[in-house]
């Protein structure tokens, strides 16, 4: 599993408050994500991750995994290095520890 799945992984935990989410979970269906909430969740993952995605590609998602892959593909090459798998886990822990 990417560390930058892993980071989507935890926010997830964290926005939804359940100890557990696999990444082919739906959203809709298994987790119970409304639209609103999608975007709340995308939000803060960008802000994590320090990308940005277009939210009319939203309406697309189904799966954790899913989201998971527009954020990576979110930002500019130019700014892929804070997605890099030391940067996801520094993320991770940085966001573990508060």
């Amino acid at each position: 599993m990417s560390s930058c799945l892993e980071v989507t992984l935890h926010v997830l935990r964290q926005h939804l408050r359940v100890p557990s989410i696999g990444a082919e979970l739906e959203l809709e269906r298994d987790l119970g994500v409304d639209p609103f909430d999608l975007v709340l969740i995308v939000a803060e993952l960008e802000e994590a991750l320090q990308v940005r995605v277009r939210y009319e590609e939203l309406a697309a998602l189904r799966t954790v995994s899913d989201v998971a892959r527009l954020l990576q593909d979110g930002a500019p090459a130019s700014r892929r290095a804070a997605r890099t798998d030391s940067g996801c886990l520094a993320i991770l822990r940085e966001r573990s520890a508060s």
